[in-house]
């Protein structure tokens, strides 16, 4: 099974796995950060397009964490800290990447970049990290005020859980059924499934009271 929300977002992410001292990643391999940037007049389709056309003849799946899911990603990186980065993930509705790209059909795109440089920007404009929603400068938003020890898992969890949540909810029970085997807790699907049924039911006083 895989370890995160699915077998290719696991290969995704070990490709982009820092390995030695320091340097530079892309993903898919052999693209710049220049390469990956969304030009003047470009739509991200287009950038998609070009990038996958230099890389691979035109074949998208190198491209590809699900087959409505396209990412190009640059990191820098010392040892095991994130130096700087930018990450973006395309998200078709109702069409895979692979006709999206052939097809000029209006169909709705969902665009998402990460973002962590060193640029701090206009005061309180900037969060860092931040993600952008749009191909335009902003608005720019932070993962929700989350903390965490991988800003590039938060970004992606936040991507499964606004496109992805059945996928997204199917990796946390299995996560939970882990912790729980581990803590020796009783009747663990009860219990998730009671989690779920509060959120679902906006059952406020039952939230608080599974909160811990």
């Amino acid at each position: 099974m895989a370890a995160l929300f699915s077998e290719r977002f696991d290969q995704f992410l070990h490709n982009l796995m820092p390995r030695g001292p320091g340097g530079r990643l892309a993903f898919p391999a052999g693209q710049t950060k220049a390469d990956m940037r969304i030009a003047g007049g470009e739509t991200c389709r287009d950038m998609l397009l070009r990038c996958s056309t230099a890389i691979a003849g035109g074949d998208v799946l190198p491209f590809l964490i699900e087959d409505d899911l396209a990412v190009v990603a640059f990191i820098e990186f010392e040892k095991t800290t994130l130096r700087a980065a930018s990450i973006q993930a395309i998200k078709t509705e109702g069409m895979d990447i692979s006709t999206f790209l052939v097809d000029d059909a209006d169909i709705v795109v969902h665009y998402f970049r990460f973002d962590a440089g060193q640029e701090a920007g206009p005061v309180f404009t900037h969060p860092y990290p931040h993600v952008h929603y749009s191909q335009a400068a902003g608005p720019r938003y932070s993962l929700n005020g989350w903390q965490s020890d991988n800003a590039i898992i938060e970004f992606f969890e936040h991507i499964y859980l606004t496109c992805y949540h059945e996928t997204w909810l199917d990796w946390a029970r299995a996560v939970w059924r882990g912790h729980c085997n581990t803590t020796l807790r009783r009747d663990p699907e009860r219990r998730f499934d009671e989690i779920v049924s509060a959120f679902r039911d906006s059952q406020y006083e039952a939230i608080k009271r599974l909160a811990q």
